[in-house]
């Protein structure tokens, strides 16, 4: 299972963006960053509605949900 729940494009290619993104609510759990290139031209986050076991893939960057 891998939890996705929604993505969105990003402007920008930083993982900051969907962790602050995953930060302001509460269903996200989690959210995998893909760096444009990987699956098309564009940067793109993953947000995640559980914890899934992390599978390292290149060009990809998860993190759990911050805690602030």
């Amino acid at each position: 299972m891998d939890a996705d729940y929604s993505n969105m494009y990003i402007s920008q290619p930083d993982p900051d963006l969907c962790k602050q993104i995953c930060a302001f609510d509460e269903q996200y759990q989690a959210f995998t960053f893909v760096r444009s290139g990987v699956e098309g031209d564009r940067t793109r986050c993953y947000f995640k509605n559980g914890v899934p076991s992390p599978t390292p893939r290149e060009g990809r960057n998860s993190s759990i949900r911050p805690r602030w």
